[in-house]
């Protein structure tokens, strides 16, 4: 699973007699406003649908009881992630099967599990099971490097599969074995 990802498609707000749904395209998405229109709610709302803890209370959201984040994979899945909006656990519809049953996933993460949410989303980039290296002596996050991933477990066709993060909105990318910060690197096209 070189280079697979998960794309946000959509997420949706519903209650008894209330829907709002916002859907998100390919590539970046910008979302602006004036002060006080739900731009940082709807930030806050994509992180409790990837596993926060709570969500803000606010007075918009009193008629809605339930949010859905619909998330494909480069792998072709589509699915469509549910919780109450008064957080707990998930349920996960495969949308791409006819008669899917829902799947209950656990809020709490347990390593090399896909029974919770963390666990079957990072089985679906092909993350399960991978553990990130720590430093030895202590940086601040402007300084934090991350080694490449690989392992002879994940290696495909002869090449090692490359895990891209991001340490405060910046990627971290491998050059000729060795890794860097995007600040650092010279311009290249993606």
């Amino acid at each position: 699973m070189a280079d697979s990802y998960l794309q946000l498609r959509s997420i949706e707000f519903t209650g008894p007699t209330k829907k709002a749904h916002l859907s998100f395209q390919s590539g970046v998405n910008v979302i602006c406003g004036a002060s006080d229109t739900g731009k940082s709610f709807l930030a806050e709302s994509v992180d409790f649908m990837l596993g926060g803890s709570s969500l803000k209370e606010i007075p918009e959201r009193v008629d809605y009881g339930k949010i859905g984040l619909s998330i494909g994979t480069t792998e072709g899945e589509e699915w469509r992630i549910e919780r109450a909006t008064s957080g707990g656990d998930f349920s996960a519809l495969d949308l791409n099967a006819a008669d899917s049953q829902p799947i209950k996933l656990k809020q709490n993460h347990a390593h090399d599990r896909v029974d919770n949410l963390s666990g079957f989303l990072l089985d679906k980039i092909g993350l399960l099971g991978k553990r990130i290296l720590k430093m030895r002596r202590k940086r601040n996050n402007d300084q934090l490097k991350l080694p490449e991933f690989s392992s002879p477990h994940n290696r495909q066709g002869g090449r090692d599969s490359t895990v891209r993060l991001a340490i405060l909105g910046r990627p971290i990318y491998t050059e000729n074995g060795r890794t860097r910060d995007s600040e650092a690197a010279p311009h290249r096209r993606r």
